[in-house]
């Protein structure tokens, strides 16, 4: 009987010492994956520009594998349909399920980088000339519900969505 209380023992001192936090309804474990998630993404936008001549694939024209000319951004910078920039660095992306924030319940991964859609992103994308390898501080894509932004250079930082960008 006394083995069987030790884990929860162990949580409830756990959560007393602070070592398990929660932000509102967030656990810090999802808030933690959201952001590993985001410097996969990253990760897969400096691998992708190594290959194209230092460019992220919306800087790219599409005879050279990129999505420039399928790109528009909103008032506010960010892209209105990601999908095809996705879909040019599923080769770079380990899967599909790192586009969906783990606290973002209105999204679900696509099966398959071919059926994906904007309800499988969860992420925000900003495109435009500016945001590339050679600016490392631009953000190129923001996490909405946990506050995370993605800069150029594969960094991840707590980012103020009212803050002008």
């Amino acid at each position: 009987m006394k083995i069987a209380l030790l884990p929860i023992t162990v949580c409830v001192l756990l959560l007393l010492t602070g070592c398990i936090k929660t932000v509102g309804d967030r656990s810090m474990t999802d808030v933690a994956r959201s952001e590993r998630n985001l410097k996969q993404i990253g990760l897969a936008f400096i691998m992708w520009a190594d290959g194209h001549n230092h460019q992220f694939p919306f800087n790219v024209s599409q005879a050279m594998g990129g999505t420039r000319e399928l790109c528009h951004r909103d008032n506010d910078g960010f892209e209105e349909n990601p999908v095809p920039v996705f879909m040019v660095m599923a080769n770079e992306l380990p899967n599909t399920r790192i586009l969906v924030c783990p606290n973002d319940k209105t999204k679900k991964a696509a099966a398959v980088f071919a059926s994906l859609t904007t309800n499988n992103i969860s992420y925000k994308l900003r495109t435009g000339t500016n945001v590339s390898p050679d600016h490392p501080t631009e953000i190129l894509a923001v996490d909405p519900i946990n506050n995370l932004a993605l800069h150029c250079d594969g960094s991840v930082v707590t980012y103020d969505l009212h803050k002008t960008h």
